[in-house]
């Protein structure tokens, strides 16, 4: 599962094209009237290269990208409660189900049922929605960039010496990361009464930026939650 996000960043951030985000929003419910929602702790993915192109989750840098989340929410003014703590490493289930999010078919969001735990951490903060955010991103370091280069180059060699020798044109599809960062973000609104998702939104597909760079992360929260903002 893993190794297919891996591949999965790549393929994305290969095929990164300026696109507005994904929304659904459930008949009847009116974003823009509620008042406050609970802010649920951001939880982020990040993969990090190190070296060649073998990716691996970096936990520093999920954290870092969670907590640049958190703290342009604290810092501007969307109609959030304080962050309700959440420990992602003890409540497995939950970790899994808010990196879920990545998957989901907004148009099928309403029916993604919504942990018990979620729901009680909402409804005990005093509030009836609560909204979750998840980052899934990468970063590469200047040696695996090195690297990358250094294989696309070999690569258009070869293709160059297949054109000689077949006389016919090579069209290689390269698996190179067209940026040394990329990221997505995920926003789910959820009811505790109903236990549902009742709006659901993400950016495609990926920005060609760093998951941890603050101002880039404005503009991007900016577009994922322009339907909450009043």
């Amino acid at each position: 599962m893993k190794a297919f996000r891996f591949l999965a960043l790549a393929a994305i951030a290969l095929a990164w094209v300026s696109c507005g985000p994904t929304r659904y929003t459930s008949a009847g419910v009116n974003l823009a009237a509620i008042d406050e929602y609970a802010f649920i702790e951001p939880l982020a993915y990040v993969t990090y290269y190190a070296r060649m192109n073998q990716g691996s989750y970096d936990a520093d840098l999920s954290r870092r990208a969670a907590a640049t989340v958190e703290g342009v929410i604290s810092s501007q003014r969307y109609p959030f409660s304080d962050v309700i703590e959440v420990n992602y490493d003890r409540e497995n289930s939950l970790r899994k189900w808010v990196e879920n999010l990545a998957n989901v078919d907004a148009e099928r969001a309403e029916s993604v049922r919504v942990p018990n735990k979620l729901e009680k951490l909402i409804a005990d903060s005093g509030h009836r929605y609560g909204v979750v955010i998840y980052t899934l991103g990468f970063i590469q370091s200047a040696e695996a960039r090195e690297y990358e280069r250094m294989q696309k180059s070999i690569r258009r060699a070869m293709d160059k010496v297949v054109e000689k020798i077949t006389e016919k044109k090579v069209y290689s599809t390269d698996t190179y990361m067209s940026s040394p960062y990329g990221n997505a973000f995920y926003c789910a609104v959820i009811d505790s009464e109903t236990g549902r998702i009742v709006h659901y939104s993400h950016v495609d597909p990926f920005f060609s930026s760093s998951p941890t760079d603050g101002s880039e992360v404005s503009y991007q929260l900016r577009e994922l939650l322009k339907d909450i903002v009043r």
